[in-house]
């Protein structure tokens, strides 16, 4: 996973993961995530641990998938910061598939 919180005190870990997908398959690559990280959910649990499995996806042009700001808001960002750091992610995704997009315009005019 990209970020693993562990809180020993509460015996509470949070599993994140972080993906930019093709617009088109946001649902199909948060089940994805889902599933793969299910099965270390259910082992740390059987440890004694509460986990949380946290899936922030926004796809390549910009669309958030709409558990975002709640897996934001599960890591302890408050929702002021949650919907801004939506609103940034997003726009980075569509400013960083523009970059991309004009490099293979260039390439294929080569």
């Amino acid at each position: 996973p990209d970020i693993v919180t562990i809180n020993r005190d509460t015996k509470n870990v949070i599993i994140t993961e972080v993906a930019i997908p093709f617009g088109a398959f946001l649902p199909v690559c948060y089940d994805g995530k889902f599933q793969k990280y299910y099965p270390l959910c259910r082992e740390i649990g059987e440890l004694g641990y509460t986990t949380s499995i946290v899936i922030l996806i926004i796809g390549s042009l910009g669309s958030v998938h709409s558990k975002f700001v709640p897996g934001l808001l599960l890591n302890n960002v408050n929702k002021t910061e949650s919907k801004y750091l939506a609103e940034y992610c997003s726009l980075s995704a569509v400013i960083g598939s523009y970059r991309v997009w004009l490099a293979r315009c260039r390439d294929l005019d080569q």
